[in-house]
Parts: C-alpha cells; structure tokens; sequence
C-alpha cells in the first residue's frame, strides 16, 4: 500500500509526547529480565554443538559448519546472551542456529522489505525508544529488535492490515496500551506505600490519550499512530502488557507481538494441558496458567521443538489444535507467524553491528534463494568433475521412484548418462519424499515427476546462468506437480509444504507450475540417515 510521507518538526512532535517533568519510573508488576545491553561481567560459557557430534557426517553439514562466519555468529549470540541470560547452554546454541537458518528471509530485500532502511528509521528514533522502554521498565533490546524489523523505512507507512509507524501498530493494539496504561495507573496508588511518590506517574499513564491526540494536533497529522515519540510509546506499554500476559518471558512477548496474545495463550494452553495435565484456562485470573508456565519453564523453544505447538505455530493446525484444511484455514495463523522471533531477533542482530555490516548481507543474500544458501557448495561444471565426485563417492546414482519427465531425454548421450548422479543426502531425501507422499495419497505406486536433477543439459551445451548453475551441485530437484492427477498433486503438495515449513528444503514455484526443490544443509545429517535407510547399497 502506497502512503503519504510528512515531514515533522520534532519540537512540535515533543509538544505532546514529552515527559512533563520529573516522573516517577513505573515498577513492574512482573519482574521481567534486564536487557540493558551492558555486557555481562563474566565472560559467556561455552556452547555445546548444534547436533551430536557423532552424527557430523556429509558434505553438507561440512558445507553448513562453515557457512556462517565467526562475526555472524557472534553478533547474534550477543543478543541472545543478553535477552536470554536464562536459557541452558543448549537452547543459546539452538536460537542461534534458528536465528542464522533465516538469514535469508532477513537481510534479502523485496519491494516491501528493505532492512537497511528500516534500521536507518530505528537509528534516528532509538533514543526515544529506549527512553521509553526505561521509564516503563522494558527490556530495551527486545523493542528495538521489533522496531528494528517492523518499521518499514518510515514513520507513516501502513501495512495492509492497517498497521501504521514505526512499531506498526494496529487501533487494537493503540487501545490495548491505553486501556494498559490505566490499569498500570491503578495499580500504583493501590500498591504505593507513598501515595506521593507515584502521583506524578499515575496521571501520566492517565493522560496518554490526551496526550498522543495533542501530539497530533501540533504536528497536523490526521492519526497519532505517525507520531514517532506517541507510537513507540505505545508500542512499548503494548510489548509491556504483552510481558505481563506471559509472566515477563521475553520470547513469548516477542512472538504475541506478531499473532497476539490471545494466540500465544492459545498454544500455551494446548502444550501445558498436554504435559502439566489440567490447568485453569488464561483469563481473568491468569495465575494457574501462569504457574504451570513456569514450572514448566516453556520457552518458545520449547514450543518450537514440540511437533504439535510447533504445527499451530506454522499453520499446519489451527489455534484449537486440529489440522488445517481448506475449510478451517482462517483460524490457523500464517504469514511467517512461527518465524517471527528469530527475523526480529536476527535484525537486531545486524543492527548492532552497523550499516556496512548490514549492506554486506543484503548483498550477500541478493539472489535466488537456492543460489544463496548453497553457495560455496561445489558446481560440477564439467564431465571430467562428475567423474571424479563418483569416484569420490560425492555423488550417487539415484535410485529413488522417480517418473522422467525429460532429465534423461533430448540431449547427447555422453551427458544424459551423468542426469541422475546427485549427492547421497537428496537421494535420502527423494526417498523419504516419496514414501510420505504415498502413504498421504495412499497410492503406493507413485513415481515423483521430475524434470531436472543434475543439469548435464545446461552442461552440455555449455551456457547457462544462475538457476542452472544451482541445479549443478546435486542438492536440488526440479519436478512437475502440475502435471499430476489433482488428488496425487494436493497430497504432495501437502508433504512439501511440511517440510518447508519446518525448514527441510527450500522451495521456488516457477510460472508454469514448476517447483524447484533444493535441500537446507544444515539437516544434510538427517537426510543422510534416510539415504541409509533406503538405499541397499549402503
């Protein structure tokens, strides 16, 4: 959606969003983890391995273990040591792996998502940011990680869901803070010991109203929401209410940023009444909800690492926990719902890390997707190669139940001869793949329709550009779903979508209905496992 930009005097702006005076600091109801960004005075522990090291076998998990450089690894695990100073050793080294898997859908720029423009808007207000995430005892690093992904570039952009300035926030969400606020006023004279002390706050959380449409008034803005000083303000009581629904726990914060509250209660709920047994839906009184929470100590990760929470977390079932179909797909959450923590997190990550660092990934990750997460694999650009990745045993002929569909046909012999060899971690997957589509359709005798696995056509004669470069590696499949009976084309198009979203592949749908399937290295362990499985040669 195309928006109006305006140009505001930020003296006319602090008219009506700056603190009149001096203002009592707003005491937490729920202690919520320090996020100062001032390094911890002990040095970190260290991490285990991502997998057991006894399964660190393969191309590609070699290829992965050396993808990401120390510099990206360590700006990411100094965000998480400083929002996360409570997670085990093992689930700092997981969110840095998720983190880092989604470096694409981070730093890749599209029409809409630009990151080195979003964290120009995010410098010129940071100040203003973590002013506000200090008087509201906000962890200041967790809104600036959402500011730092959400903003698109400018203070008056509108989403399409009518989410507006730099904390992208929707009317729903500008009612919640207020209404917060209110009830944050109340509490403090019922709890203070000093009346006094904590007046000047009260009313300051009692005017916001009055304030933010002042605010907008002087700047001559028709919605308060492009009033950069009134939106971070409520974007930030917003993300404190958020901590509050969820006992100060900043990932679930995070996440409910994205799908709401009442979605992350909803998941919760499922996972805790299927481990604590049963428990007080989240209400009015949240406070069983909220023990069982942390007896628990259910981190997002938790949920992530859960095949069912994490299948309502992506769409694969709805928010009452049945699986989604056509019929009942608008009460399963999308739009990358489950990913969001880590593009926010990982932003915050390349914020950190300053502009040239940020334009470095942006054009690292400038390409196709395939391209950009295989790069540094080895490109058999010649037959010569070929033979000796054989002989290496780098590559296999498959094997797996696969329909030609012209790899093997219409051109020179000598190259059709070499279509089929790829790496034994994609014949595990192609096997796998198969086999789960079968037992979806329950058609036991269907072959996959493929078009290209190793690209010897482009080989032979001798030209070919980026998409068929990639397909030169022996990680990617090129195959034709569109020519399958539809029953046969929904089931695999069902499996596929599984493995997509949990991350097993990397998927591009061409303009005739061509799917290029291409495997993320980092489970090249788990395909080779499944090559072992199904190839007797083994």
């Amino acid at each position: 959606m195309r928006v109006r930009s305006a140009i505001v005097s930020f003296s006319l702006l602090l008219v009506g969003c700056q603190r009149p005076g001096p203002v009592a600091s707003l005491t937490p109801a729920t202690p919520v983890p320090s996020a100062s960004g001032t390094p911890n005075a002990n040095a970190p522990k260290a991490l285990p391995p991502e997998i057991d090291p006894a399964l660190e076998k393969g191309q590609l998990r070699a290829y992965y273990n050396k993808k990401y450089t120390q510099q990206e690894f360590d700006a990411v695990r100094s965000v998480i040591e400083e929002l996360f100073p409570n997670f085990t050793p093992a689930e700092k080294r997981q969110a840095i792996s998720e983190i880092l898997a989604f470096s694409y859908v981070i730093f890749h720029e599209t029409e809409y998502h630009k990151l080195d423009k979003n964290h120009a808007a995010l410098r010129r207000h940071e100040k203003t940011l973590v002013d506000a995430a200090k008087r509201y005892q906000v962890p200041p690093l967790a809104v600036m990680a959402i500011v730092s992904w959400e903003n698109s570039g400018g203070v008056t952009k509108v989403s399409a869901a009518d989410a507006a300035g730099l904390g992208q926030m929707t009317d729903g969400a500008i009612e919640e803070a207020h209404r917060y606020a209110h009830q944050e006023a109340g509490r403090l004279r019922l709890e203070a010991s000093n009346p006094a002390g904590v007046e000047p706050m009260a009313k300051y959380l009692e005017s916001i109203e009055f304030r933010h449409q002042k605010a907008a008034r002087v700047a001559k803005l028709p919605d308060e929401r492009f009033v950069p000083e009134c939106n971070l303000e409520d974007m930030v009581l917003f993300f404190r209410f958020l901590l509050a629904q969820v006992g100060g726990r900043v990932d679930h914060a995070i996440g409910s940023y994205h799908k709401g509250a009442a979605n992350t209660d909803d998941i919760l709920y499922d996972y805790l009444t299927r481990t604590e047994g049963q428990v007080v839906p989240p209400g009015s009184d949240r406070t069983d909800f909220l023990a069982a929470l942390g007896r628990r100590n259910v981190t997002y990760l938790t949920l992530w690492n859960d095949p069912r929470s994490r299948q309502m977390l992506n769409g694969l079932r709805t928010m009452d926990g049945d699986v989604t179909t056509p019929e009942n797909r608008s009460q399963a959450l999308g739009d990358e719902s489950d990913i969001y923590p880590w593009k926010v997190l990982g932003s915050l990550a390349a914020y950190r890390q300053g502009a040239e660092y940020v334009r470095q990934q942006v054009q690292r990750y400038s390409g196709p997707q395939a391209e950009a997460e295989t790069r540094g694999l080895p490109v058999y650009e010649s037959l010569a190669a070929l033979k000796k990745a054989i002989q290496e045993k780098k590559l296999v002929q498959s094997r797996a139940p696969l329909a030609d569909y012209g790899y093997r046909s219409g051109y020179p012999s000598e190259f059709v001869s070499y279509s089929d060899f790829i790496t034994p971690e994609l014949e595990g997957y192609l096997f796998s793949l198969v086999m789960r589509w079968r037992k979806t359709a329950n058609q036991g005798e269907l072959m996959l329709p493929v078009k290209t696995l190793m690209n010897t056509r482009a080989l032979s004669v001798g030209g070919y550009g980026i998409f068929s470069r990639v397909q030169m590696k022996g990680v990617t499949c090129l195959i034709a779903p569109q020519d399958l009976p539809e029953e046969a084309r929904a089931a695999l198009r069902k499996v596929l979508e599984v493995d997509f979203l949990n991350d097993r592949i990397y998927r591009s749908t061409l303009d005739n209905g061509d799917v290029l399937i291409t495997l993320n290295p980092r489970f090249g362990h788990q395909f080779l496992a499944a090559y072992n499985k199904y190839r007797a040669d083994r």
